[in-house]
C-alpha cells in the first residue's frame, strides 16, 4: 500500500509538474514573441537612422560641389589684399596731400594779412 500512495503521490506531482511546464512554456513563447516584437522594431528604428543617415551624406556631397577650393580662395584672397592695400596708399596719399595743401593755405593767409 505505501508503494500505491507513492506511486499515485508520484502521479499526482508529475501531473502538477507537467501543468507548471505548460505554464512556464507558455511564458517563455509571450517573452518569446514579445522579445521578437522589440527587435522587429528595433530593426526599423536602425533601418529609419541608416536611411536619414545617407540622405544626410548624399546632401553634404552635394553641398560639397559648391565649396570654393582652397586654391581658388586663396588667388582671389590675395587679389583682394592688394588691391585693399593699393587704396590705402591712395588715401594715406590724399590725406597727405590734404594736410601740406592746409598747411600751405596758412601760410598764404598769414604772410597776406
Amino acid at each position: 500500500m505505501t508503494d500505491e500512495r507513492r506511486t499515485g503521490k508520484t502521479r499526482r506531482l508529475e501531473d502538477e509538474d507537467v501543468y507548471h511546464l505548460a505554464i512556464a512554456v507558455a511564458r517563455l513563447e509571450e517573452k518569446n514573441a514579445a522579445a521578437s516584437k522589440a527587435i522587429e522594431v528595433a530593426k526599423e528604428e536602425i533601418d529609419r537612422r541608416l536611411l536619414e543617415m545617407n540622405q544626410l551624406r548624399h546632401q553634404i556631397s552635394e553641398e560639397r560641389g559648391h565649396y570654393v577650393l582652397r586654391l581658388e580662395f586663396d588667388t582671389k584672397h590675395d587679389t583682394l589684399n592688394r588691391a585693399v592695400s593699393n587704396l590705402q596708399r591712395f588715401q594715406w596719399g590724399m590725406i597727405g596731400g590734404l594736410a601740406v595743401f592746409q598747411v600751405l593755405i596758412g601760410l598764404v593767409l598769414h604772410y597776406i594779412k
